[in-house]
């Protein structure tokens, strides 16, 4: 979580991180619900991967439109704050 862009709170973000992880499962099948009552042709998001597994299960195209990759944001958490995960972003 940003407070403002000079103070970040890295154990908050940790936390939502967390938190939006635990949502997941539900999230997926809210998802698929509304994508079944009103089938989509095409699932366009800006990398959420969550989109793609969504676009997979419907069985229509998805498509990524990104100009940054949260791999290289989390970085620096990862290396600063021993609570987060290591290993691959990506």
């Amino acid at each position: 979580m940003q407070r403002t862009i000079f103070n970040i709170d890295k154990m908050r973000t940790l936390r939502n991180c967390e938190e939006a992880v635990e949502r997941g499962p539900k999230v997926l099948k809210q998802e698929l619900k509304f994508g079944a009552q009103n089938p989509p042709a095409l699932i366009v998001s800006d990398i959420a991967p969550m989109a793609f597994d969504v676009a997979q299960k419907l069985g229509v195209p998805g498509v990524a439109i990104a100009n940054f990759s949260w791999d290289w944001i989390y970085e620096g958490y990862v290396k600063e704050c021993k609570p987060f995960p290591g290993g691959s972003w990506t």
